[in-house]
Parts: structure tokens; sequence; C-alpha cells
């Protein structure tokens, strides 16, 4: 799978602040040099890619799939793997 640098710069938000889940108004003030617009789609391509999913809860927040976490490094991928329910991963 081939990932754009704006793609690998918010999997690695992820990694380097060691969460599976941010507030999607946090990662947009994180990224500078990219536009709104560019994050959007970023955003949108990591969703469709599975690798990432919105949630709303008041608050859009953004978490990495199991699929994701491995993709992003993230050390806990694993045990965090058995918390989610199987229908997650459909």
């Amino acid at each position: 799978m081939r990932l754009q640098p704006i793609d690998v710069y918010i999997l690695d938000y992820f990694r380097r602040n060691a969460r599976e889940k941010v507030d999607f108004s946090e990662l947009s003030a994180q990224c500078l040099t990219y536009g709104c617009g560019d994050v959007e789609a970023a955003v949108t391509r990591l969703v469709d890619r599975r690798l990432m999913r919105r949630l709303d809860d008041g608050k859009e927040w953004l978490e990495l799939t199991r699929d994701g976490r491995r993709f992003a490094g993230l050390a806990a991928a694993e045990s965090l793997e058995r918390l989610e329910p199987p229908e997650a991963h459909l």
C-alpha cells in the first residue's frame, strides 16, 4: 500500500503520541505544513483503506483500526487487539 507523505505524517502522529485515538481538531492544528483540505483528504484516504475510523460524540475523533495501529507501529497494537469486538474487524 502506497501512502502519501501526509498520510504517513498522520499515522506517525499517533505513534509519536502513543495514542490510538485523537481529536480531529488537535490533529488539524498539528498539521501546520498542510492545508485543511489536505488533512481532510488524507483522513478520508486512511478511512477508505480501513486504517482509521471516524467517531462522533459531539466532537469528531479519529481512531486507528487494528491494521492502522500496526501500520503506525504502535507497540500496543497486539494487546489492544483483544479489546476490540470481532465486528470491528469487518
